[in-house]
C-alpha cells in the first residue's frame, strides 16, 4: 500500500472501525474496497473513488492539488472509455514510458 491507500484505510477504520462496517454502510463491495487498497487508488476508476472518497467525506481524488489540467483531463477521458479502449491507452502509456 502506497500513502493514498494507508490514508484511506485509516480514515476508514477511523469513521466506521472496520472495512467491514464501511462496506455493509455504503453498500459498497468488500472486495471493491480491498481491490482498491491492493492495487491502488490510481488504479482504480474514478467513478468508484468519488464514490468512496464521498461517503467517507474526504476530498474528491480530482481536486487534489498534485493533479494538473493535464492530469484531470486526461482522467475524466479515461473515465469514459470502455475497458478495450482503457487497455489499449494502458499498453500505449506503458510502452512510451519505457
Amino acid at each position: 500500500m502506497g500513502n493514498r491507500e494507508d490514508e484511506l484505510k485509516r480514515k476508514i477504520e477511523q469513521s466506521f472501525g472496520s472495512i467491514k462496517k464501511f462496506c455493509e454502510a455504503s453498500g459498497i463491495p468488500r472486495s471493491t474496497v480491498y481491490n482498491i487498497l491492493d492495487r491502488g487508488v490510481e488504479n482504480t476508476r474514478t467513478k468508484t473513488m468519488n464514490m468512496v472518497y464521498s461517503f467517507i467525506d474526504m476530498s474528491d481524488p480530482l481536486s487534489c492539488d498534485s493533479i494538473d489540467e493535464d492530469e484531470r483531463e486526461l482522467l475524466d477521458i479515461f473515465e469514459r472509455m470502455s475497458a478495450r479502449q482503457r487497455a489499449a491507452i494502458l499498453e500505449i502509456a506503458r510502452a512510451m514510458s519505457e
